[in-house]
């Protein structure tokens, strides 16, 4: 058996460093190297008399990636997420979070990040 034909064992495991954390949102943005891809959590902030006054947005993670591993990731979750539809119903990106004054925004939104 050649070398292009050889089957190679693939083995995934967890570094000492995994951590699993859990985002409603993401932002991110690309240059000409690497895709970067910010995953989020939110909260409302409300002033003194019970008005919402700030959303505040906590970077949980970031993953960079180079354009290669970008697309594969798209793929991916194209593929999943079309699966999940089918089986669950269609994914509503414009809903409304808990706190009605909050409107969730989709992947593409930025912001500032402190």
């Amino acid at each position: 058996m050649n070398e292009q034909n050889q089957k190679v064992n693939v083995r995934v495991v967890k570094s000492d460093s995994f951590k699993q954390i859990y985002s409603i949102a993401a932002i991110g943005g690309h240059s000409q190297y690497d895709f970067r891809i910010a995953f989020l959590n939110e909260s409302a902030k409300y002033s003194d008399d019970g008005k919402l006054d700030m959303i505040e947005r906590t970077v949980m993670s970031e993953v960079v990636l180079p354009p290669r591993a970008a697309k594969e990731l798209a793929m991916w979750l194209s593929q999943h997420v079309k699966v999940f539809e089918q089986t669950f119903g269609e994914i509503n990106i414009g809903v409304q979070n808990k706190d009605k004054d909050i409107e969730r925004k989709p992947l593409n939104y930025t912001s500032e990040v402190a």
